[in-house]
């Protein structure tokens, strides 16, 4: 993988950084229960889902379930569960798509509690409070994005990660690369639908870290030459 710093990629705005993090957190997984049903499987972990930052948004099992996981514990279960152990996963997905899971508690290949979900309690702050926690929330991430470097990669998509209405909102590669999709490349990608076994070019900006190099795209380009850009415009 190369990274090129001499690649002209705009700088992403606080406005679009944020929901392109936010989604890759968890874009699938905040289905309503209530609109879900129970999930109990298990499996062997075959990759870790790696969001443009490097944290940990998932992970994937050989038999190609997609597990979402709340922030922070996926970076938590990584450091005691390795690609390749078996785990066992209990949550909730969508009625129409049972290769997904959100919600979930995951047991690691002795049993052990790999991670538990994030059961909101109701606020205790007033609106001025929740208001500052998600401006608080907002500058961490936009500051986390502003951090990444351009990249450019290509590869054959082995995985397309769509959430609970079907959209998709990142592309796993074979050759262990994570593309996310912001907003409005995600809108571009609803003209042309990207499948597994396509051969796609990305730019854009992440990184590699020690589970795999991770992008938020700005371009797509797929075997036939048609491209796709999400041009982002200046600070």
């Amino acid at each position: 993988m190369k990274l090129l710093s001499s690649i002209a990629v705009a700088s992403l705005t606080l406005a679009l950084a944020v929901p392109a993090l936010a989604d890759a957190a968890a874009a699938p997984g905040e289905a309503r229960v209530s609109h879900a049903a129970e999930v109990h499987t298990s499996g062997e972990l075959s990759r870790y889902i790696v969001g443009p930052a490097g944290h940990v948004r998932g992970f994937l099992l050989r038999d190609g379930t997609v597990v979402n996981l709340r922030p922070k514990a996926g970076d938590e279960m990584a450091k005691g569960v390795t690609v390749g152990q078996t785990v066992r996963v209990d949550g909730f997905g969508p009625m129409d798509n049972g290769k997904l899971v959100f919600r979930a508690n995951v047991f690691g290949p002795h049993g052990q509690v790999a991670t538990m979900p994030a059961w909101h309690e109701p606020a205790k702050t007033d609106e001025a409070g929740r208001a500052r926690k998600r401006e608080e929330w907002k500058k961490e991430h936009a500051d986390e994005l502003a951090k990444l470097s351009p990249v450019a990669t290509q590869g054959t998509v082995q995985t397309v990660l769509t959430g609970h209405h079907g959209a998709p909102y990142a592309v796993l590669l074979s050759n262990g690369v994570n593309v996310f999709l912001s907003r409005p490349m995600a809108k571009e990608l609803a003209s042309r639908t990207v499948k597994t076994g396509d051969v796609i070019q990305v730019t854009g900006r992440g990184g590699t870290y020690p589970l795999g190099t991770s992008v938020l795209a700005t371009s797509v380009t797929f075997a036939d030459g048609t491209k796709l850009d999400a041009a982002m415009p200046q600070r």
